[in-house]
């Protein structure tokens, strides 16, 4: 998606100054240091945009650390970079989704895989 097409989608992310946004982008890099953030923005820009920097990092920081948890870094990572919105899920939810998931794990499954089933498990 190019950046009219972002502006188009979304216009209130077009009144977010450049410092703002490189804000974001920091606290995103900061709070998941293992992900590719610039990628993750690209798929789910709206998610991540139209939140200010406490939001994202009260939500993007609650999610992580409740999937983190019970799931091994190197999935979470995979997963939440395959799926970003993952992070926006309510996190009262959260943990019931991952405790779900934990059974899955004993075979062999791609990250991508967990990522679309815990998306589907979210409610």
């Amino acid at each position: 998606m190019t950046l009219r097409q972002v502006v188009q989608r979304w216009p209130g992310i077009a009144d977010v100054s450049v410092a703002e946004v490189m804000n974001r982008l920091l606290c995103l890099k900061r709070l998941l240091p293992g992900c590719n953030v610039a990628s993750m923005v690209a798929l789910q820009p709206q998610m991540f945009l139209a939140r200010t920097t406490d939001q994202l990092e009260t939500q993007v920081g609650s999610a992580y650390d409740i999937i983190q948890r019970d799931l091994p870094t190197s999935y979470v990572d995979a997963m939440i970079q395959d799926r970003p919105a993952i992070l926006f899920i309510d996190v009262g939810c959260l943990p019931n989704a991952v405790e779900q998931l934990k059974d899955v794990i004993s075979y062999p499954t791609d990250p991508a895989t967990l990522g679309n089933l815990l998306w589907a498990v979210k409610q």
